[in-house]
């Protein structure tokens, strides 16, 4: 990927939460900022809790048995339960293979698993305008939006299952429990993105910027505002519930800038905000027009401004997706960067819909290779849909010569 371009910039610090303290004295307000040195985290920490400083170390090892064990999970195809319940024995034996990964997770986690199972359930491109079916229901190729055709055996589509398999295949060739399994899949995402250009960066009371405005540690981590509680976020998602945007949504800032200075001009900045939480559909049969956008725009800028005075003057320019726009511009389900909820009864060979977890679907040569199939992260999908692919054509090909050897 490095001589295609791919750069890696990886941040340590990566965490900053800042305080909105009031009564404090003129005293700078107190932040949270992780990083990878356990005691520098640790004394972080005990700022806000000594006891949570001691136990992180423990909390820490926790969470990396659980990363250990579902690892090996995200690198590897699911089971394929298709084959499994429906299969030859042959295929049946094969697909007991896969279960390998699963039994090793339950391994590592072992009397904990219980403990873990709370902890987890707590895109210049042409478009595709249908994929060609052959009269015998297997793949052959696609049609653009131009009305071009692309011919090819195997089609690997990175849309969201509902448009791969809603608008894009023909209903003919799917069975109907199928389609009805792909049209019920959970979609809802509560994410606002507000892309904001900005000619300085955001200067914390928590952490004051430095003489020269120059990037500091915490400008290149994950920033978390409106985070000073549970009840906070709490408050925010029953807002949503409600049909509301929420009146004091969680944020979460990345510059991005800060890391790679190419991405803006000198001295100026980009910023990415993801704000929790948003309907789809507001209350009252209100749309998400422009003045709805902006005021929950404003409002997440009159908070960021609370945490770093002189924020929203330094703003130059901002662009606003809500759910429904982010579904209408790039295709995304609901508005979700997954395509469908990473929900434990959308997760492995559950993603997207039971019996078609292994990236394959009812059209022989049609695969899934998106963010609605496992592991739901698209960086590790693309390789594991190619592995099932090439694992498929030789299946089918040893199929066609032992049947070329039985009629001979």
């Amino acid at each position: 990927m490095q001589k295609h371009g791919l750069r890696l910039h990886l941040r340590n610090p990566h965490s900053f939460t800042p305080m909105l303290e009031e009564g404090t004295a003129g005293k700078v307000p107190r932040s949270l900022l992780l990083g990878t040195d356990m005691a520098e985290n640790q004394k972080q920490i005990a700022q806000f809790s000594r006891k949570d400083a001691q136990a992180f170390p423990k909390y820490e090892a926790f969470m990396n048995r659980l990363a250990l064990a579902i690892d090996p999970l995200l690198d590897a195809a699911p089971v394929d339960m298709e084959a499994f319940q429906r299969g030859s024995l042959l295929q049946r034996l094969k697909s007991l293979s896969t279960l390998k990964p699963l039994l090793q997770a339950g391994r590592i986690l072992g009397a904990q698993l219980p403990q873990y199972y709370q902890v987890l359930t707590a895109p210049a491109v042409k478009t595709v305008a249908k994929v060609q079916v052959s009269s015998g229901g297997r793949v052959q190729g696609v049609v653009l939006q131009d009305g071009s055709e692309v011919r090819s055996k195997v089609v690997l589509s990175n849309a969201s299952p509902q448009i791969t398999f809603l608008k894009l295949t023909p209903q003919e060739w799917l069975p109907e429990e199928f389609v009805e399994r792909i049209s019920q899949l959970d979609t809802q995402s509560p994410v606002t993105k507000i892309n904001v250009a900005v000619d300085r960066l955001p200067d914390f009371l928590a952490a004051p910027n430095a003489p020269k405005g120059q990037p500091l540690p915490h400008h290149q981590c994950s920033i978390h505002l409106n985070c000073e509680d549970t009840l906070l976020l709490h408050r925010a998602f029953e807002d949503a519930m409600d049909g509301l945007p929420s009146h004091r949504p969680m944020i979460e800032l990345c510059i991005p800038s800060s890391l790679d200075p190419t991405l803006a001009p000198p001295g100026c900045h980009v910023i990415s905000l993801f704000t929790q939480y948003t309907p789809y559909t507001l209350a009252a049969g209100k749309a998400w027009d422009e003045q709805e956008r902006n005021a929950h725009a404003d409002r997440v800028c009159d908070f960021i401004e609370a945490y770093a005075p002189g924020f929203k003057r330094s703003v130059v320019g901002r662009d606003i997706l809500t759910p429904p726009d982010l579904e209408r511009v790039f295709g995304l389900p609901g508005g979700n960067i997954f395509h469908c909820a990473m929900a434990l009864d959308q997760l492995y060979f559950a993603r997207p819909v039971p019996l078609h977890s292994s990236y394959r679907c009812p059209v022989r040569g049609l695969y899934l290779c998106g963010s609605g199939a496992h592991p739901g992260n698209q960086f590790k999908i693309g390789m594991q849909t190619l592995q099932t692919v090439i694992l498929s054509k030789v299946a089918w090909s040893e199929q066609q010569r032992v049947k070329g050897s039985e009629l001979r």
